[in-house]
């Protein structure tokens, strides 16, 4: 559950960066006008990035009070753990499978994210439609931890949970290809909500599967491996 609202946490984050850009740059902005608004939005960006960091440094502490999972509960330091925990995973068939459907899932996420603006222009919409996709994309990404999360927490259903997540995925790519020529933005809108819904999950999903498949294992090496993959 925690790590669905880190998750949940880090898509708020993405959409605001997706808003703070139209707040500076107006479709009628000459070339000069642009560059000055694109320098003061990296700049506020700046600032928070800034500002997040010194309050990690500040407030978070070196370890938590208690163990956050079986693993961290037993694990022994021992010498040589870390290279017999790293052979253990890169011989492990199931992460490695993992390690594939998160990559492509995770993948087509950090595309999708990069390219939305020049997806959105290329069919005629304007950026601040855009920067309305890709926000409504982070939204419904947060709905979407928030029900795979307590899903997983009833019922632990890992494998369930992460092919769901790959067919709605591949559906609503499929869907969305289709309905984005046709200018109808309600309908943009609603599939980029559900398109949110079904990626965003993918990254929590897959850690705590990660973390099932590769026990006693710590959760940082399978967690390390699949973050490699995206």
């Amino acid at each position: 559950m925690a790590l669905s609202f880190s998750v949940a946490a880090q898509a708020i984050g993405g959409a605001i960066g997706f808003v703070i850009p139209t707040i500076f740059v107006k479709e009628d902005d000459t070339n000069e006008e642009f560059k000055t608004h694109i320098q003061q939005a990296l700049l506020l960006q700046a600032i928070f990035g800034v500002l997040c960091g010194l309050a990690c440094v500040i407030f978070f502490r070196n370890q938590p009070p208690s163990p956050p999972s079986p693993t961290a509960f037993d694990r022994v330091d021992e010498p040589g753990m870390f290279k017999k925990s790293i052979v253990t995973l890169l011989t492990d068939g199931n992460l490695w499978l993992l390690f594939g459907v998160f990559g492509l899932i995770q993948g087509s996420f950090n595309t999708f994210g990069t390219i939305v603006g020049y997806l959105g222009d290329s069919f005629g919409y304007t950026t601040d439609q855009s920067s309305l996709f890709g926000a409504l994309f982070i939204v419904g990404g947060i709905v979407g931890c928030v029900v795979f999360s307590i899903w997983l927490e009833k019922t632990l259903a890992y494998k369930k949970a992460l092919i769901t997540v790959c067919f709605l995925s591949s559906l609503l790519i499929l869907v969305t290809y289709f309905i984005m020529p046709n200018q109808e933005m309600v309908a943009s809108c609603i599939t980029f909500v559900f398109l949110g819904f079904s990626m965003i999950p993918i990254l929590a999903t897959s850690f705590d599967f990660g973390v099932e498949i590769t026990y006693p294992i710590g959760e940082s090496y399978s967690t390390g491996l699949l973050m490699s993959s995206s």
